[in-house]
């Protein structure tokens, strides 16, 4: 036992001296260097009107993923459903970052339910999920067609029966009103 116990202890030393083994340079020095940069007053001045390093916006290096857009609101407008025909949504969303959640509530049966989803940083691809329950979502793929119009096609999933649709809302009842024909 005290055999074995020597053995690991001398493995892990001589592990260690050859890992972390500091050679020594030419100047008899243990390879530690310091290097000094100065700066000219031209290139000091030419760093400074270089943009190209960092967007415009305050806090973003040029080249990092745009924040998504923000679509927390409220949001109605006409579904078109397979089975029940034509109707109203209303949607209230709120925003974390990319993540969705809300409240959603239709003419339709069961009326209403809870909203999840998430919104794409790089496209304008929409997925919500509107749940009707423990099990029954209707699980929406659209797009942000502006920052105030999203349409998007929807398949139940987790239900009794089969369904799909499609909905065109517009933010703060923007779509509402004489000239759509729908009551919000």
């Amino acid at each position: 036992m005290i055999r074995k116990i020597v053995f690991a202890v001398s493995v892990f030393v001589l592990g260690a001296f050859f890992v972390c083994r500091t050679p020594w340079s030419a100047s008899n020095s243990l390879g530690v260097t310091s290097a000094h940069a100065q700066m000219s007053a031209e290139d000091a001045s030419a760093d400074e009107s270089d943009s190209e390093a960092v967007d415009s916006e305050p806090a973003r290096l040029k080249g990092s993923p745009p924040p998504p857009p923000s679509i927390a609101g409220h949001w109605s407008g006409s579904i078109h459903d397979e089975k029940n025909g034509d109707g109203v949504l209303h949607l209230t969303i709120s925003q974390e970052k990319r993540r969705l959640r809300g409240d959603w509530d239709s003419a339709f049966e069961p009326g209403g339910g809870r909203i999840r989803g998430h919104v794409e940083r790089d496209d304008d691809g929409v997925t919500i999920q509107l749940r009707e329950g423990p099990r029954c979502r209707a699980s929406a793929h659209g797009t942000l067609v502006s920052p105030t119009h999203i349409t998007a096609t929807y398949t139940l999933k987790g239900c009794h029966e089969k369904d799909s649709g499609t909905f065109d809302i517009t933010k703060d009842g923007q779509g509402c009103g004489s000239s759509t024909g729908l009551v919000c």
